[in-house]
């Protein structure tokens, strides 16, 4: 059953400053996809509007809004969602960091390393995405 107009509550100077910064600057482009939408009706326009303004689902407008309310400018951001455990635990973690510092260039030699000692075998992917996160810069050098 459709809700024919569902309003974010009149907004500020301050949270309109706020969506602002988010649309310029934030790294997440969901985020500055959804605080136009937020914008928007808190200026009047229905959630028939703003799909159509925005090419969006009018569910997921309306989501976003349910989300602002409570939540704010956080609640532009994804909620959280469930994943299986990683293949190495925390105390592994360093030790591919160290292993990656001795053999910078080799993604086989380092996770035949990190089988070796830790009994996983881990994808590449997975080792990338592990360095990048712990702030290690990570370079492929293909031979000529």
């Amino acid at each position: 059953m459709k809700i024919p107009v569902q309003l974010v509550s009149l907004l500020s100077e301050e949270p309109i400053n706020e969506l602002k910064e988010v649309v310029k600057h934030s790294p997440n482009s969901r985020c500055r996809t959804r605080a136009p939408a937020i914008w928007l009706s808190s200026e009047g326009f229905s959630l028939d509007q703003i799909s159509q303004i925005g090419d969006f689902g009018r569910d997921a407008v309306s989501t976003w809004i349910d989300h602002w309310e409570p939540l704010g400018i956080k609640g532009l951001s994804d909620l959280p969602r469930p994943g299986g455990p990683g293949r190495l635990t925390d105390s592994e973690k360093p030790l591919l960091i160290e292993l990656a510092a001795q053999e910078p260039r080799s993604m086989v030699t380092l996770r035949a390393q990190l089988a070796n000692l830790t009994g996983q075998r881990v994808s590449p992917s997975t080792i990338t995405r592990l360095l990048k996160a712990a702030g290690y810069v990570w370079k492929r050098i293909k031979k000529p």
